[in-house]
């Protein structure tokens, strides 16, 4: 198979080889392969390490710190799962409030139709010139005529 990628692809691993490279390979303490092979097939090998560059060692990047085992890795990978979901749903009231208190002011200040008139905003040109207002109007006017 050719690929545009400079570098050969690393063969497919099973989960047991996997779990065997990280032992190997990074130094990984993996104390129990059944738990290992759990969070395995429930999180991938690339983005499960992804939470681990951080705790590698100074003097060699491949392999972790002595004291660091899967079970610290997969517990940061919860966190920011967790961490994630809950700034999402923050993320999202605060996306409510802002977009009802701008529809609230335009509608008293300017009137139910004030979000039309480009004289009511500052308008921006995006990187080919042309009006962000003009092309928001726009895209409104083909979601109505759908």
């Amino acid at each position: 198979m050719s690929t545009s990628i400079s570098q050969p692809l690393k063969p497919a691993l099973t989960y047991n080889q996997q779990i065997e490279r990280l032992k190997v390979i990074h130094k990984l303490t993996i104390s129990d392969d059944a738990l290992a092979l759990r969070i395995l097939v429930q999180v991938n090998y690339y983005r499960l390490s992804a939470y681990g560059i951080g705790l590698k060692k100074a003097s060699n990047p491949e392999e972790y710190r002595d004291d660091i085992t899967l079970e610290h890795i997969f517990r940061l990978y919860c966190f920011d799962s967790e961490f994630r979901n809950n700034i999402i749903h923050i993320v999202e009231q605060l996306e409510i409030m802002l977009r009802t208190r701008i529809s609230y002011y335009l509608g008293i200040t300017y009137g139910p139709e004030g979000y039309t008139d480009v004289r009511n905003f500052i308008d921006k040109q995006d990187r080919q010139g042309q009006s962000i207002h003009s092309k928001i109007m726009e895209s409104l006017k083909r979601d109505r005529a759908q």
